[in-house]
C-alpha cells in the first residue's frame, strides 16, 4: 500500500464567479497549500459536466505524505482560507466539500 494520502475538495460557484474562484485558487490557495510544507503535490481540474448549468465547478486534488498533514491541512489551515473566500463572496454563492482518499497500488 502507497503511504501517499490525497484530497479532493470540491467547489462549486456561481459561474460569473468562476474567475474569481480561479484566480483565488491560483494565487493564494494553492500557494498557501504549497509553503505549508504539509502538501507535495497538486492538481486542479474543471469539471467538464457540473450538475448544475448555471454553476462551474472544479476539484482540486492536495497529495500529502501522511494522514496527520492532510487532516491538519483540511481542518485548520485549508478550512479558515475557504471560510474567507466564501466570506468575501457570499456563503450562498459558494458551495465546497473535502473528500480524503487514500491512494492505493493498482
Amino acid at each position: 500500500m502507497l503511504s501517499a494520502k490525497v484530497f479532493n475538495t470540491t467547489f462549486y460557484v456561481e459561474r460569473q464567479l468562476a474567475d474569481r474562484l480561479l484566480s483565488w485558487l491560483r494565487l493564494t490557495y494553492i500557494p498557501e497549500a504549497m509553503s505549508s510544507g504539509m502538501i507535495t503535490d497538486v492538481m486542479l481540474m474543471r469539471l467538464s459536466e457540473p450538475p448544475d448549468p448555471s454553476a462551474e465547478a472544479f476539484a482540486l486534488h492536495l497529495r500529502t505524505h501522511d494522514s496527520d498533514s492532510a487532516k491538519e491541512w483540511i481542518n485548520n489551515i485549508g478550512q479558515s482560507l475557504i471560510g474567507h473566500l466564501a466570506a468575501e463572496v457570499g456563503q450562498e454563492r459558494l458551495l465546497h466539500f473535502t473528500t480524503p482518499m487514500e491512494e492505493i497500488e493498482i
